[in-house]
């Protein structure tokens, strides 16, 4: 894949981030060097830009992926937090990105998909700021595919299911 560069918003110029999640500085004594990325206590990587710690992959989210619905966070797709490629990295709200890491530890989860006192299985969603039960099922996967029907009949986009 070519790398390819762009300005870093508010820097005047001075310092550009590529697609691959490189970061490059034209700042006083740099000249063009690519610049050392740190591994956070989060697991991010962070570099000093211009005299402040930044975490990379919010960086280079800024300054590649459209975010037309202004949400907060960036996560890393494939659950790699030193994987700072554009493709690797997407917007989403607080919520989506709990979830998603609450899947990649549990991959054959659903959300709202949970075990009831008397060892059957209830599925809930909340819809338009209410929870919405689905029902009670004898097992695990009779809840899961409710739970899957009812975003189908009602046209909503869930991934995390």
């Amino acid at each position: 894949m070519e790398e390819i560069w762009k300005e870093i918003e508010g820097t005047d110029g001075r310092c550009f981030v590529s697609n691959l999640g490189n970061i490059k500085s034209y700042a006083k004594y740099k000249k063009g060097r690519i610049l050392y990325q740190q591994v956070g206590i989060w697991g991010y990587y962070y570099t000093w830009l211009l005299d402040k710690s930044k975490s990379v992959h919010r960086i280079v989210a800024k300054a590649f992926v459209p975010n037309p619905d202004h949400k907060k966070c960036v996560n890393h797709i494939n659950g790699i937090r030193t994987d700072n490629r554009v493709e690797n990295l997407e917007w989403v709200n607080h919520s989506e990105n709990k979830m998603h890491g609450i899947l990649r530890l549990n991959p054959n989860k659903v959300l709202g998909v949970a075990k009831t006192y008397n060892n059957k299985f209830t599925a809930k969603t909340r819809l338009n700021g209410k929870v919405t039960h689905i029902g009670t099922f004898a097992t695990e996967e009779l809840a899961k595919q409710a739970m899957k029907d009812f975003f189908v009949k009602n046209n909503i986009q869930n991934r995390y299911i």
